[in-house]
């Protein structure tokens, strides 16, 4: 091959080259005007959705209104299993729900105790346990949950709940 022939080849790539890279970008924008399109569009039926909650919520009564407070948390000195026994009764019972059980766990963490909690009550009166826990002085912490249909008024629950203390925090 003659130099004449080697330039002319050398041309012909360099022209591919720029032809190849010219597709990608279109190809590229092309994706990305395509996906913003769809994330516009979910955020669109995201809000709609939001909406129709919201309308309904207050078509029924319940507000969504929620008061934010800062806790002070309280970490115990000692595992505190009958305080904290009591404690998760007590928030229960003030909040309206049936505590069906309540039983300590042993965990392998150092500093922490697992309780497990069960049993039903109105979707009001189990946000109000939830929410009686995080703004109770004794740090608990939601771990677990499940939520199950009971019967036409009531959920049954299950939370997986701990606290933590100071003992054997430094080992």
């Amino acid at each position: 091959m003659n130099r004449r022939a080697l330039r002319r080849l050398g041309k012909v790539a360099v022209v591919m080259f720029f032809i190849s890279h010219l597709a990608w970008a279109g190809i590229t924008l092309w994706w990305h005007h395509t996906v913003g399109q769809e994330v516009a569009a979910e955020e669109q039926r995201r809000q709609e959705r939001r909406q129709r909650f919201d309308e309904a919520a207050a078509a029924a009564g319940h507000g969504a209104e929620v008061v934010r407070r800062t806790p002070q948390w309280t970490l115990l000195a000692d595992a505190d299993v009958t305080g904290t026994l009591h404690v998760l009764e007590v928030v229960g019972e003030a909040a309206g729900i049936e505590v069906g059980a309540v039983k300590p766990v042993n965990t392998n963490t150092t500093g922490k105790q697992g309780f497990k909690v069960s049993g039903h009550g109105t979707p009001t009166a189990i946000c109000t346990f939830l929410a009686a826990l995080e703004g109770h002085r004794r740090l608990m912490i939601v771990e677990t949950g499940k939520v199950s249909a009971g019967d036409e008024t009531t959920l049954s629950f299950e939370l997986g709940i701990a606290t933590f203390h100071a003992t054997g925090a430094g080992q």
